[in-house]
C-alpha cells in the first residue's frame, strides 16, 4: 500500500548552554506551564522542574561561597536538564493527538520550541485495479489484530451497497461497470466496538 507524506510537530527544549540563560529559559517554561489550560495534568512535571531549578540556583550560589562544590553544581544542572526533558516528553504526549498547527500553538504556549518533521503514513483506504475488467481491490488500514470489516460502495454517495463482511482488511469486487466512478468506504468491528466510517475514496473502474 502506498504511503502519503504528512507533517508532525514536536516540542524540543532547545535549552541554552550558559547557566544564566538556562535558568531564565527554564523559569519561563515553569511560568508558562503553570495553570496552562492546554495541559490537564502537568502538575508533577512542573513541580519537579521548579524544584530542580531551585536546587540548581542554590548550587550556583554555593560555588561562589564554598569550596569543592563543583560536582554538586554539575549534578544540579543535570537535574534541571532531566526535569526539562520530562516536561518536553509530557508536552509531546499531548501534542501527538492534535493537528500540526494546533500542536505548534500548544508547544509555544509551554515556552518550548516547535519543530516540524515530515513523516509517512498509510492511507486509511485505498482502491486499485483488480487485474480484470470491472474488478477492483479495496484495501483498508488494519483496525486491529482481529476485526470484521464492512466495506460499502456507491455511485452517487447517497445510496450505499454493503459488500460481504470479511475478516481481512481487504476485499475484491467484480462485475462493476467499466468507466463508471464508484465511491468506497468502510468501518470495522473490533473488540473495542465499531469504528467510525472511513473517508470516502473514489475510483474509475477499468
Amino acid at each position: 500500500m502506498p504511503v502519503v507524506k504528512v507533517f508532525r510537530v514536536k516540542a524540543t527544549a532547545g535549552r541554552p548552554r550558559r547557566d544564566a540563560a538556562l535558568l531564565a529559559f527554564v523559569l519561563l517554561v515553569v511560568q508558562k506551564m503553570t495553570n496552562n489550560p492546554n495541559f490537564a495534568t502537568p502538575g508533577s512535571y512542573v513541580t519537579a522542574l521548579a524544584a530542580a531549578v531551585a536546587a540548581y540556583q542554590a548550587a550556583m550560589l554555593a560555588v561562589g561561597t564554598t569550596k569543592d562544590v563543583t560536582d554538586a553544581r554539575t549534578a544540579a544542572k543535570q537535574g534541571v536538564v532531566d526535569a526539562l526533558n520530562h516536561v518536553t516528553d509530557y508536552v509531546n504526549s499531548v501534542v501527538e493527538k492534535l493537528a500540526s498547527d494546533q500542536g505548534q500553538a500548544v508547544i509555544e504556549s509551554a515556552g518550548l520550541r516547535a519543530k516540524k518533521r515530515s513523516a509517512y503514513a498509510k492511507p486509511p483506504l485505498q482502491v486499485k485495479y483488480g487485474g480484470l475488467s470491472g474488478v477492483v481491490q479495496i484495501i483498508a488500514l488494519a483496525a486491529a489484530k482481529s476485526a470484521t470489516y464492512y466495506f460499502e460502495y456507491s455511485v452517487d454517495e447517497k445510496n450505499w451497497v454493503a459488500c460481504p463482511n470479511v475478516l481481512k482488511c481487504k476485499t475484491t469486487l467484480s462485475g462493476l461497470t467499466v468507466g463508471t466512478t464508484y465511491y468506497f468506504r468502510f468501518h470495522a468491528q473490533t473488540n473495542k466496538g465499531l469504528t467510525v466510517l472511513s473517508n470516502v475514496v473514489s475510483f474509475v473502474v477499468r
